[in-house]
Formats: structure tokens, sequence, C-alpha cells
């Protein structure tokens, strides 16, 4: 779990992916994720790549929430949580941070890619792996918590202790080991 790296990786697939002419920054999210949707019907019709990863869609963020549910987020519970969800604000007058638009934009990108799979996590992953992280050499690099748990090489996280002392924290703290499901937390080992 290397936190919100993961966001421009994801950034960095998009612009491999615009480079190659596969989607523009232009490419509308319902274009790629017909599931895709918030609470504004208009907005909804016309979020563009761009729009997912600049915050500036008005969109309130629901990152507390999403944290606390985050074992049991799935690709597409992910890409249809905001159904619900109104804007906040006008489109492009407030910055506001949204973890489940990038991560929606993530799944997008892995339609785009055409890996030919239709389970979007794994289009995503599959998208990440062939775009992002071989070309890079993040060879150890994975979704999966347990396949980084058993090599045994990784970060280990620490907190402080409600006595002030710096303590390590088992990766197992935040996230109940569910069956691979890639949902955006990303794992790197410590060889990358």
């Amino acid at each position: 779990m290397i936190g919100s790296i993961t966001k421009p990786l994801t950034t960095t697939l998009a612009g491999s992916l615009v480079d190659d002419g596969l989607l523009s920054w232009d490419t509308r999210l319902v274009d790629l994720l017909p599931a895709f949707s918030i609470a504004d019907p208009t907005l909804t019709a016309n979020l563009t790549m761009h729009d997912a990863f600049c915050n500036c869609s008005g969109i309130p963020s629901l990152n507390m929430q999403s944290s606390f549910e985050s074992g049991a987020l799935t690709p597409e519970s992910v890409v249809t949580s905001l159904a619900d969800t109104p804007p906040a604000a006008p489109f492009g007058e407030e910055f506001i941070y949204n973890n489940l638009l990038i991560a929606s934009a993530g799944y997008a990108l892995g339609i785009a890619n055409g890996s030919g799979s239709r389970d979007i996590g794994l289009a995503y992953d599959l998208a990440m792996h062939q775009r992002v992280f071989d070309p890079l050499g993040m060879s150890h690099t994975t979704f999966d918590p347990a396949t980084a748990l058993a090599t045994g090489n990784y970060a280990q996280p620490h907190a402080t202790n409600l006595a002030g002392r710096l303590r390590p924290v088992p990766l197992t703290a935040e996230h109940v080991l569910l069956p691979y499901r890639p949902a955006g937390a990303l794992w790197s080992t410590a060889r990358d």
C-alpha cells in the first residue's frame, strides 16, 4: 500500500494511452464505463478523463467513508459509488480531492487499453503492468496483498502508539485480506 502514489502512476497510464491514440483527455468516462454516474445526469454525461484527474469536477469527496469500507469495495462498486452524490460546487470552481473518481478513471483506462477482460479490475491491473510497471522494471509490484505478504519483502509501516513511541504496524491492520480483486491498493516489494 503506497497510498496516493497510485494516482501519478494511473495518470502515467492515461498519458501512455493518450500518446498511443487509444483515448484522449476528452474521452468521456461513460463512453468506457456505462455504469459510471453521479447524481447530476448532465455532469455524468460530460465528465472526461481530464476532469477525473484534475479534482475540479465539484463532486464531493467520500474519501473517509470509502476508507472505512475499503475491504468491501470492488471495482464495480467504486464505479457506481457516486451515483447518489450531487456536486458540492459548480464544475471547475473548486478543488475537491476525490479518490473514487480517480479510481473510476483508472478502471476506464483498463477498458481503453483493450486487454479483452470484461472484469474492469483485472483490465486495470493488466494495463498497469503492461504500460507502467513492466516498462519501469517494477516486476515485484502487485495489486494483490496476499502476493506481497507472501514474498516477505515489503516495507513495514510504522505508527506512533498512545505512549508516543513509533511501532511497526502489520500490513493487514487496514484491510481485511479478501480474495484478490484489484481495487486500486498498490503493493510494492522492497526490490522495486
